[in-house]
């Protein structure tokens, strides 16, 4: 498929991609019709139990499912076949796939979102000679959506803090913005839920700690972390992974404080967070690079 302009000058968007695959553009006119987007709550993960000689349940629910997002698909024959468009949208189907549907809403059209799906069901109705309808299920990964695009920040330990100076003329009452300390810096995550994120520091670092809005992973258990000209470290909240040159093989979980706190302690909440980094051992070499994807509920 090629690409195109959408119908209409700020329309939502709805559009499909995958790996070996052209991206697929729902709202394009060339040969599908976007009937309807159903991206649906989350499923919730119930954990209650009776309450012992009393009516009621002792509910304990805090995480949520997959979300089941579904597209309702009018084909337009006068493009291409009938046959022909459904051979290009059935790839995405295939739960051998995860395909990734981006969209967004009339009003919003460059406030993206999006989610990782596997294919559930593509019924085609055959109502009529002309126009077939097509529903695609799928269900998502994720409980929630994310930001098509990925964010980083990156920091050298040895860089001083910046300073802003006043700003003239000046102007009563004065107000200057707080100040992050040396080695760190503010993340924000636009999104209304906490974000998962990637970290890789780059040697040379002896013992290192990272700070997440005053929660400290340190390096120093089992001998600790001591990276030298090459070697990284890399930290995968999400796969809730901490490796040696980011191998499976090369795990630095047991050099870390995990007794002192959970990964969910970890996201960065919606808003500002304070992100820092400390130890010994840094040259002009080391440095912090810090990722993550604005998260919606």
């Amino acid at each position: 498929m090629t690409t195109c302009t959408p119908v209409l000058l700020g329309s939502g968007t709805a559009v499909l991609s995958a790996s070996g695959l052209s991206d697929l553009d729902l709202t394009c006119g060339e040969g599908f019709v976007l009937v309807s987007l159903q991206v649906g709550f989350p499923a919730e993960r119930p954990v209650v139990r009776s309450r012992a000689l009393a009516d009621g349940v002792i509910d304990q629910s805090e995480y949520l499912g997959q979300r089941a997002v579904s597209v309702t698909l009018r084909l337009d024959h006068r493009v291409a076949s009938t046959q022909a468009l459904i051979d290009w949208l059935m790839p995405f189907m295939s739960p051998r796939r995860r395909p990734t549907l981006t969209w967004s809403l009339p009003q919003t059209p460059l406030d993206l979102r999006s989610l990782t799906l596997r294919g559930v069901d593509a019924p085609i109705v055959i109502s009529g000679p002309k126009y077939t309808t097509i529903l695609c299920s799928w269900v998502s990964e994720d409980a929630f959506a994310v930001s098509p695009t990925e964010q980083c920040e990156s920091l050298s330990p040895l860089d001083p803090p910046a300073e802003v100076g006043r700003t003239y003329p000046l102007t009563f009452d004065r107000y200057y913005d707080p100040q992050p300390p040396a080695g760190s810096f503010y993340v924000v995550n636009n999104g209304t839920a906490p974000a998962q994120w990637t970290a890789q520091i780059d040697a040379s670092a002896v013992d290192p700690i990272l700070t997440i809005n005053g929660v400290n992973m340190e390096f120093d258990r089992n001998g600790g972390v001591s990276l030298i000209t090459g070697q990284t470290l890399n930290i995968d909240t999400k796969q809730r992974t901490i490796l040696l040159n980011d191998d499976p093989t090369l795990s630095r979980y047991d050099r870390v404080n995990f007794q002192d706190w959970n990964w969910d302690d970890l996201l960065i909440q919606p808003g500002s967070n304070l992100v820092r980094i400390q130890g010994t051992g840094f040259d002009a070499s080391t440095l912090l690079t810090f990722c993550w994807r604005d998260t919606y509920l």
